[in-house]
């Protein structure tokens, strides 16, 4: 099963917060191919937005050029007619998130790694401890 992977999960490695260390492991097993994930690159720029604001403008190039070496990482690009899909949509989220479940929809996944709770009630949502638990 393929995931898509939220931004805040490689933001809680990359900004070293409250769930670091699970936000480690989890990307740790996509690049090593055990695990099946994709990111769009408009949350892969917006992870290195953050980055920057929050000081970790020297870590930044490092973090992008690594996606490269993720076995298990489809790096995705969402057409401009896609990101506009993800604005009319009704759905209550707001642009990065409806990017998200775009992103989703053209890739036909079914599932999304993330601590955000906006996506409970329009894609099933799942934790990096939960995945990591199914993939043992």
């Amino acid at each position: 099963m393929k995931y898509l992977i939220d931004a805040n999960i490689f933001l809680e490695a990359q900004l070293e917060q409250n769930k670091s260390e699970v936000c480690r492991d989890f990307p740790t097993e996509v690049r090593d191919g055990n695990i099946e994930g994709a990111l769009n690159t408009f949350h892969a720029d917006t992870i290195a937005i953050m980055m920057e604001n929050k000081g970790f403008q020297d870590k930044i190039s490092g973090f992008m050029l690594s996606l490269y070496m993720y076995e298990g990482l489809d790096v995705f690009t969402l057409e401009l007619s896609g990101k506009a899909e993800a604005m009319m949509a009704d759905n209550g989220l707001g642009f990065d998130d409806g990017v998200a479940v775009q992103t989703m929809k053209e890739l036909e996944i079914e599932k999304i790694v993330s601590y955000d709770d906006d996506f409970d009630g329009v894609k099933e949502r799942i934790t990096p401890e939960d995945v990591l638990k199914n993939a043992t």
